[in-house]
């Protein structure tokens, strides 16, 4: 299966499985709310020295990014539904 001839170190040591692509979506989506929440931060201080008519619209920025952070939060438990039968190297390797 695999060429001995290599460098073991550069082989790998098993496949890319379900399991792998399934922690890589849990961990994208993870930056993606980090990265909401910081929009959120961000316009909250902009809130603070911004006048009246303006303070509208960024209010209207915050809800949004809300329901948006709202929306990824149930997209993150169903992906750690899917994730929960996986097991890990360690479990497989570490009795």
């Amino acid at each position: 299966m695999y060429n001995l001839n290599l460098n073991p170190a550069l082989t790998p040591i098993r496949p890319f499985n379900y399991c792998d692509k399934l922690n890589l979506l849990i961990l994208d989506l993870k930056n993606e709310i980090m990265g909401i929440r910081i929009e959120i931060l961000e316009l909250q201080a902009q809130l603070h020295d911004a006048p009246p008519p303006p303070k509208e619209d960024i209010i209207q920025q915050i809800k949004e990014l809300r329901e948006l952070l709202r929306i990824k939060n149930i997209e993150l438990a169903k992906l750690k539904e899917k994730y929960e039968p996986c097991l890990t190297m360690d479990q497989v390797l570490i009795p």
